[in-house]
């Protein structure tokens, strides 16, 4: 309802103006009538003396090159009519609306209730942007970071089970994982991936897990003062949070993750 409300309001006090003039630049500009950024083209105009800027308004120096260029012809009756179209500008408010909710959902920082298990590529206080929307229909594949909920086997090596965490899928349904002399196996053939370097693999041995048809093995590290440890866990698609895409903040870091 308050969502509705603030909705209502922005319309009334200039929101309805704003999509109409956005919905008929993009057609404009669609039909290359005019350059997508106008003020710049005006800009060049009035710098080359065809036009003359007072302000914020633009005119020609000439009345004769007004008259070359614009002519003394009415605009045609269907260029005048694509004001008209209100229902336009509804429709870009809609999917302007719909965009920033779903953005607003998928960007999050990493802090006490959303740890990583994938330092140094997802690290505390960064700000990560996870897809919220397509993870739920798309086929998932080896290396995919992920963001699930603590489960009971997370809960039997220490961690809460309120959680979110982030982790990254190492092995698919129905494989056979194992680490064997610190090396990991799949169906008895060695894994090679750059992501395996940063997990303190060669410190376990002989650990073999069947992943079930409907769930995924998923791999991490937990980070302390004293040690790093390995963290294993099995999870269903239907516990699956999202997939964490892209690593906003810290600038320096700007990236996708992978």
């Amino acid at each position: 309802m308050g969502l509705a409300a603030a909705l209502g309001i922005s319309l009334d006090f200039g929101g309805k103006d704003w999509t109409q003039h956005l919905a008929l630049r993009i057609i404009l500009c669609g039909q290359k009538k005019i350059p997508w950024n106008y003020a710049q083209f005006l800009n060049y105009a009035a710098e080359r003396r065809l036009l003359q800027k007072t302000g914020g308004r633009y005119r020609f120096l000439h009345d004769s090159l007004r008259k070359y260029f614009c002519g003394n012809a009415p605009l045609p009756s269907h260029t005048i009519e694509i004001t008209k179209n209100q229902w336009l500008g509804w429709v870009i408010l809609f999917v302007a609306l719909l965009g920033w909710v779903i953005l607003s959902n998928s960007i999050y920082p990493v802090n006490i209730n959303r740890s990583s298990f994938l330092n140094p590529m997802v690290q505390t206080h960064d700000i990560t942007l996870s897809d919220i929307i397509t993870y739920r229909w798309r086929d998932y594949q080896r290396g995919d970071v992920i963001e699930l909920l603590g489960n009971k086997f997370l809960v039997k090596q220490g961690f809460d089970e309120d959680f979110q965490y982030i982790m990254r899928i190492v092995g698919l349904p129905e494989e056979t994982w194992e680490i064997k002399q610190g090396k990991v196996h799949i169906d008895g053939q060695p894994l090679s991936a750059d992501y395996l370097d940063n997990l303190p693999i060669g410190d376990y041995d002989q650990i073999n897990i069947q992943v079930p048809a409907n769930q995924y093995l998923v791999m991490g590290k937990s980070v302390t003062e004293e040690e790093e440890n390995l963290v294993v866990t099995l999870v269903s698609e239907e516990d699956i949070l999202s997939r964490v895409i892209f690593r906003i903040l810290p600038l320096e870091r700007w990236g996708r993750v992978k």
